[in-house]
């Protein structure tokens, strides 16, 4: 099972409820991306049930598109060490 935000493996028994920032009963975030959602829970908590899904998707994207962007620039720096090995 991997993390709906991160992307990381986890057990089962480590994962957590997204909601709200993922909405899919069936998505489950690492412990570490939990911090995260328990933060929006309690930002969004005064906000309409719609307020808090159109936030809650904007606040997932925007940890998706984060963490897509760390995994492609440690992927590139890995490529790059391997090059430099080479040389």
């Amino acid at each position: 099972m991997n993390c709906a935000i991160c992307n990381i493996e986890m057990k089962e028994h480590e994962s957590n409820n997204p909601a709200p920032l993922l909405m899919d009963e069936n998505d489950r975030v690492c412990r570490e991306c939990n911090y995260f959602v328990t933060a929006s829970r309690l930002h969004l908590r005064s906000f309409s049930p719609l307020e808090t899904a159109m936030l809650g998707d904007i606040f997932a994207d925007i940890l998706k598109t984060a963490f897509a962007l760390k995994e492609a620039n440690k992927q590139h720096i890995k490529q790059w060490m391997l090059q430099e090995e080479e040389e």
